[in-house]
């Protein structure tokens, strides 16, 4: 027997080893067969969310085309007729509140003025007219009155802001002066200076 295994043992040995490689080969044949195809599944389909973090973006397919309504409604023309009306309403609204308040300026403005020219006729302030020349002419002539040159229809500043002096007239040496519906007599020879101490009786404020 020991003689049989020393001069064939070559032999044995490469038997035992193609026996080896021969059931490799089959368990693996066996194992591929087992394996169960598996079928594709897009990837988007995976939520890729990693524990205890915020979901990642999945990139997007750029052959993918969302779906887009369809109908007159949906055409490019009806879209932008829809901005537009939806813009010309916006505009609507900006220059209505744009009047509006223009509107509430006015008003308070003419507030303030009706208050400023109350408080003009409630504080008087004596004032006094001074005749310092006249010239009569045929075309009313001219009168320099508290130092301001005046012709007839102009009124002496610095005296009544609400109810300012007006020279109504000129004759001879002396001028008329309505005030408040009151006529004053200048005259530069016999009374050039007259001293207005409060607003004539019955005058309107």
């Amino acid at each position: 027997m020991l003689d049989l295994i020393k001069r064939f043992g070559h032999v044995i040995a490469a038997a035992i080893i193609a026996w080896y490689a021969y059931s490799g080969v089959e368990a693996a044949r066996s194992k591929k067969a087992t394996v169960p195809k598996l079928d594709r599944i897009p990837a988007a389909s995976f939520p890729l969310r990693a524990k205890g973090e915020a979901d990642l973006e999945v990139p997007k397919d750029p052959f993918y085309r969302e779906w887009a309504p369809y109908g007159p409604e949906y055409s490019t023309e009806a879209i932008a007729a829809r901005k537009r009306a939806e813009q010309d309403r916006q505009d609507a609204e900006v220059k209505a509140a744009r009047a509006a308040r223009a509107k509430a300026r006015e008003k308070a403005n003419a507030a303030k003025a009706t208050k400023r020219r109350r408080e003009g006729l409630d504080r008087f302030h004596p004032f006094t007219l001074r005749l310092d020349a006249v010239l009569a002419g045929a075309s009313g002539g001219v009168a320099r009155i508290s130092g301001h040159t005046l012709r007839l229809g102009d009124a002496v500043p610095g005296c009544d802001k609400a109810h300012p002096p007006v020279l109504s007239a000129i004759r001879g040496d002396g001028v008329t002066i309505t005030y408040r519906g009151t006529r004053l007599r200048l005259d530069i020879t016999k009374q050039p200076e007259h001293t207005v101490k409060a607003p004539p009786s019955g005058a309107a404020n």
